[in-house]
């Protein structure tokens, strides 16, 4: 049996492009969702993007997956 490599993120999104060093966890969506597609090219598996800290309610959870989503598409 082989291992799964999962990768998970509880993202701090910003409006401002951050230092690239920390693009794997800070940054606007396309700089975290750029990140996420390396780790998928480099064998990744799976990726686990958790909004639930990152927003103040259902309806900017759902905006800001909805970024993700449209991003990584």
């Amino acid at each position: 049996m082989a291992l799964h490599r999962v990768f998970r993120v509880d993202p701090d999104v910003t409006t401002a492009e951050a230092d690239p060093a920390q693009t794997h966890h800070r940054g606007t969506v396309r700089q975290i969702c750029d990140h996420l597609k390396v780790m998928c090219a480099a064998g990744t598996g799976e990726v686990l993007v958790d909004l639930q800290l990152t927003t103040d309610s259902p309806e900017e959870f759902l905006d800001l997956a909805a970024e993700f989503m449209a991003e990584l598409a």
